[in-house]
This record gives C-alpha cells, sequence and structure tokens, in this order.
C-alpha cells in the first residue's frame, strides 16, 4: 500500500499536467531539390533534416519550444537562393535562422545574407 502510494505520488504531477502549447520557432531550410549541376541528392538532405526536426521536437532538449522548417530549394544557384531568401523573410512567420545548402556558392552567398540579417546561419 506504501509503495502504491509512493508511486501515485510521484505520477501524479505527470498525469495532471496541463497540456500546454509549444512557442514554434520558424527557420529556413535550403535544399537542392531540383535538378542541379552538382547532381547533390537534395531529396535524401531534406529527408535526413526532417529526421533530425522530428526527435528534436519530440525530445525535451527545447522544452516549450517546437522547430518548424520552411523549405525552400536552392537548386545549387546563388542567385535564385537569394530570391529564395527574400521570399523567405518576407513571409510570415519570421524566421531566426537559416539551415543548408549543400553547395559551396550557395552557402557563400546564405553566409553573407544571413549575417546582414543578423540571423544564424548552420550549414551541412
Amino acid at each position: 500500500m506504501k509503495l502504491l502510494s509512493s508511486l501515485i505520488l510521484l505520477l501524479l504531477p505527470c498525469l495532471t499536467r496541463p497540456n500546454f502549447q509549444r512557442t514554434p520557432v520558424y527557420f529556413g531550410g535550403f535544399f537542392p531539390l531540383s535538378p542541379n549541376k552538382a547532381s547533390v541528392p537534395g531529396r535524401a538532405l531534406l529527408a535526413a533534416a526532417e529526421v533530425a526536426l522530428d526527435h528534436v521536437n519530440k525530445s525535451d532538449i527545447l522544452r516549450g519550444y517546437e522547430l518548424r522548417m520552411i523549405v525552400k530549394d536552392s537548386k545549387c544557384d546563388p542567385a535564385y537562393t537569394a530570391n529564395m531568401f527574400m521570399d523567405l523573410l518576407s513571409e510570415q512567420p519570421n524566421c531566426l535562422m537559416t539551415f543548408g545548402g549543400a553547395c559551396s556558392d550557395v552557402t557563400e552567398i546564405l553566409a553573407k545574407m544571413s549575417a546582414y540579417r543578423h540571423l544564424a546561419q548552420v550549414y551541412y
């Protein structure tokens, strides 16, 4: 009986915890989804990023927050990526960072534009 009482007291906060909303944190993900000059497998990179995102969101690493990725096709083209970056900034909600982009010339333009807009950038 004492063990059961202890177990109930231990689990009670988990059972009665209110269902809270997690604050979404948006970031732009740039992947070469169209056929590109470098033959980079963008869809595979996107799938891997989505799996990682799912793992982070299911864990309690970012308690109270949920990462959400807005996917953009970079086409491994710096000029096209610059246009997609500007589209990303004009969309709602606001993004706090950029992720990408597979091709070095795209990564370079993303780094420059992200720094100018005071956004963090993670690249692979």
